[in-house]
């Protein structure tokens, strides 16, 4: 809280609205494909609370691999899914060491807009 920072303190289930004015940093290492798409719902209307979006956590593109043969799975990620169709989310990898001699390449996912 000293750096300004609000952390939730209350369950949302990912439904939890972004203001405008605000970069809002979600941290969701490994998180359910469903906690992605609600947020992702929750705010999809409003264009300027997406701009100021960015998650810390699992691949859409990836995640869009998984569930795109499962038509009930597509479903619950149909906006993780928009974003990757509209192309407006950029993936970026992340280089981290599990230990000294291991090394592992993930991607995370930043809306842009």
């Amino acid at each position: 809280q000293s750096f300004g920072i609000t952390v939730l303190s209350e369950d949302t289930k990912g439904c939890y609205a972004v203001r405008d004015s605000h970069i809002t940093l979600f941290y969701m290492p490994h998180c359910p494909q469903f906690l992605y798409n609600n947020v992702l719902q929750t705010n999809w209307r409003n264009r300027k609370a997406l701009h100021n979006l960015y998650f810390l956590g699992n691949s859409f593109e990836e995640y869009h691999d998984l569930t795109a043969c499962s038509k009930e799975n597509a479903q619950k990620t149909k906006f993780i899914a928009l974003t990757r169709k509209l192309q407006i989310v950029r993936e970026l990898d992340v280089i981290h060491a599990h230990n000294d001699e291991q090394q592992n390449k993930d991607k995370v996912s930043m809306l842009f807009m």
